[in-house]
C-alpha cells in the first residue's frame, strides 16, 4: 500500500508536462524530496521547535540543478534578483519560499560563487527569517538531512552560536594532523575558479599564519551545511567575520572558515549526525536510491 501511494507520488510529480512546455526548461534538472518525512515521528519535545527552523538553500548564475525540498513549509531559496521569471515560479510550483539577491551574478564563476556567500551568510538580508530562532544553510547541490537537523537544534547547548561539520573528504585520515592546505592544494587541482585565485588564498592563509593562527590541528569543516543559532550574542558577530575573511581570500570560503573558526572555536559545536548527502558535483548528478528526478524541457 505504501509503495503503491510514493509511487503515485513520484507520478504526479514526474508527469509535470503543461509546466515545463509553458517553461521551456531544457537542461533543467528538478528533484522531489526522496521520502515522505513524518514531522509527528521526530523525537522533538518541543513542537513549536518545527516553525523555529528555517531552512536555506540558494543558486546564482547558470542554473543546473535544483535541490530536493525539505518537507516543511519553511524552506526559502535564494536567487538572483535578476534571475528568469521561470525560475521563481519552478520554485513556488514546488512549495519554496523565493528570497531575491538584488543584482544579477552575469556568466562568471567567480561573481557568482561569490555572490553565494550573501546568501550562505544571511546576516539580517531578508526579514522573512529573522522570525526564526534557528536557520539551516545547505548547498544546492545537497540533500539535507531535516530530521538530524531537528534533533541537534532540540538538544541544542547555550554557548553555541553555531553548528558546523566535517568535511566528508579532507582530513579524513590524518586528523588532527591535517593541514587547511589539503583544502587549498585539493580545490585548485580540482576546479579553476579556484586556480584563478590561487595566489589570494595562499597570501591569505599566510597572512593567517603569520597573525598566529594554526594552519593545522584543528577541524577542516566543510562551509556547504551550517545551523546558524539566530538569538546568540556572537551570530552576528561570526558572519561579519567570515565574510570579511572572504573578501581577503576569495570564493574558498572552507578556507576561510577554518581560520573563524579558531576565533570563535567556543561558540561552535561540531555537527555529529548525518548531514545529508551530495547530489550534484558539477559535473554529474549523484542521485540516491528513492530519489525521483524530473527532467524539464
Amino acid at each position: 500500500m505504501c509503495s503503491r501511494w510514493l509511487a503515485r507520488i513520484a507520478g504526479a510529480l514526474l508527469s509535470c508536462r503543461p509546466l515545463s512546455q509553458s517553461l521551456a526548461l531544457s537542461g533543467v534538472v528538478l528533484s522531489s524530496w526522496h521520502a515522505v518525512l513524518v514531522l509527528a515521528s521526530l523525537p522533538v519535545l518541543d513542537r513549536s521547535l518545527l516553525h523555529r527552523v528555517a531552512f536555506l538553500s540558494g543558486h546564482f548564475g547558470v542554473v543546473t540543478y535544483l535541490p530536493p525540498k525539505p518537507p516543511t513549509d519553511h524552506s526559502y531559496f535564494v536567487i538572483d534578483s535578476a534571475a528568469p521569471d521561470w525560475l521563481a515560479e519552478v520554485l513556488r510550483v514546488y512549495n519554496w519560499h523565493v528570497l531575491q539577491l538584488p543584482g544579477k551574478s552575469d556568466y562568471d564563476a567567480i561573481n557568482s560563487t561569490m555572490r553565494s556567500k550573501s546568501a550562505k551568510i544571511p546576516q539580517h538580508r531578508w526579514a522573512e527569517l529573522d522570525r526564526y530562532d534557528f536557520v539551516v544553510w545547505f548547498d544546492d547541490k545537497f540533500q539535507v538531512n531535516v530530521s538530524a537537523a531537528y534533533r541537534t537544534i532540540s538538544s541544542w547547548p547555550p554557548h553555541a552560536a553555531v553548528a558546523l561539520h566535517r568535511h566528508p573528504k579532507r582530513c579524513t585520515a590524518s586528523f588532527p594532523d591535517c593541514s587547511v592546505m589539503e583544502e587549498v592544494d585539493a580545490a585548485v587541482q580540482q576546479q579553476n575558479r579556484y586556480r584563478r585565485q590561487e595566489s589570494i588564498t595562499r597570501a591569505y592563509v599566510r597572512e593567517q599564519q603569520r597573525l598566529g593562527r594554526q594552519l593545522a590541528g584543528h577541524p577542516l569543516y566543510q562551509a556547504g551545511f551550517i545551523v546558524y543559532w539566530q538569538r546568540h550574542r556572537q551570530t552576528d558577530s561570526f558572519q561579519a567575520t567570515w565574510m570579511d575573511h572572504i573578501a581577503i581570500a576569495g570564493i574558498n570560503d572552507q578556507v576561510s572558515l577554518f581560520f573563524v573558526a579558531q576565533i570563535f572555536a567556543e561558540s561552535i559545536i561540531e555537527f555529529t549526525r548525518d548531514w545529508g548527502r551530495q547530489l550534484w558535483d558539477g559535473q554529474r548528478i549523484m542521485v540516491a536510491t528513492g530519489t525521483f528526478i524530473a527532467l524539464l524541457g
